[in-house]
């Protein structure tokens, strides 16, 4: 089928962020470095972000820099800010939005390996198509969202900032965030696709 070219490929200013800051306690060790066939879940989320010509960042606690270090370089690496009354994936997104001013993120989590360039290639082209009426874009499998799957505008991000910098966001959740403070597209993925979201939490999930 044919796919407007412009509309699949990212604009300038969007950059690309795997959130590995999560404490994986289900899992019982860190999942962005899980390598069940032979190569990290953040490297292969990075190769295939780095593919589609974007810049690649991961976003991680400051206890794991020693772990990470061997395989991203310093550059690449964000660390979590604190966040007063703000806890889980929202402080990664947050502190990456500090620390890319003016651009957009398009946010991966490192327990979904599968995801490849034709899923976030949906997510460009409902930027494009809507970029001025949203402030995020989040894919939606089977009439589900899947919030840490997407791109969130800037003007979305500081709106985020804001709420956080006022304490509006105590014991909201991404899903919260997205339903309740932004105003959210729900990108829907081709049936075809919804097995690269396949989420890795426990042990078992890898057998």
């Amino acid at each position: 089928m044919y796919q407007d070219h412009q509309m699949t490929t990212p604009p300038a200013n969007v950059s690309a962020v795997i959130l590995c800051g999560g404490q994986s306690r289900r899992m019982g060790s860190d999942k962005g470095l899980l390598a069940p066939e032979g190569f990290a879940w953040v490297a292969t989320l990075r190769q295939e972000l780095a593919s589609l010509s974007l810049p690649v960042y991961v976003s991680l606690r400051e206890d794991q820099r020693e772990a990470y270090q061997p395989i991203v370089s310093p550059e690449q690496l964000i660390f979590d800010k604190v966040w007063e009354n703000v806890a889980g994936p929202l402080v990664g997104i947050l502190s990456a939005a500090l620390h890319l001013p003016n651009q957009h993120l398009l946010v991966v989590p490192c327990d979904m390996p599968r995801l490849r360039q034709e899923v976030f290639a949906q997510w460009i082209s409902a930027f494009h198509r809507h970029t001025t009426a949203y402030q995020a874009f989040i894919s939606q499998t089977v009439h589900r969202w899947q919030p840490l799957c997407g791109i969130y505008h800037r003007s979305g991000l500081e709106v985020l900032t804001q709420h956080a910098q006022q304490g509006s966001l105590q014991g909201k959740s991404v899903h919260a965030v997205l339903e309740d403070v932004l105003t959210t597209f729900a990108v829907e993925i081709p049936t075809a696709l919804t097995p690269q979201f396949a989420n890795y939490n426990t042990p078992e999930d890898l057998s």
